[in-house]
């Protein structure tokens, strides 16, 4: 994230050589993105989410899911985020489900294709 790097970036220990989502970052404008350096490269997905106990109530589900996507839209927060290279982007309880899901077997395929074992 952007703001564990701003001391160093600003004190001049650290050059950004490049940011790995899929397009520049506002606050940094002049960084370039990895796939603009790397033709073909794309970038991983990466997702953050909210999660609760087994069995909870759909009703309290879908409640906690609703109060914290009006807290994560507002224009506060967005800013902020936004401001520290985070952009936000709400989904369903669906939606990451299959995020999840299509990480878990990417990530499965990497680790078999080049032989990463388990000690």
């Amino acid at each position: 994230m952007l703001a564990t790097v701003a001391p160093f970036l600003a004190s001049g220990k650290i050059r950004l050589l490049a940011v790995n989502g899929a397009k520049r970052y506002h606050v940094i404008p002049d960084v370039p993105t990895v796939s603009e350096q790397l033709p073909g490269y794309e970038p991983p997905p990466t997702w953050a989410g909210y999660f609760g106990p087994a069995g909870m109530p759909p009703a309290i589900a879908s409640r906690l899911r609703d109060e914290i996507v009006r807290a994560l839209e507002s224009p506060a927060v967005r800013a902020k985020a936004e401001d520290i290279g985070f952009p936000i982007s709400t989904s369903t309880p669906e939606e990451l489900n299959a995020a999840i899901r299509r990480d878990v077997e990417t990530t499965a395929a990497l680790v078999k294709a080049i032989g990463i074992r388990p000690e």
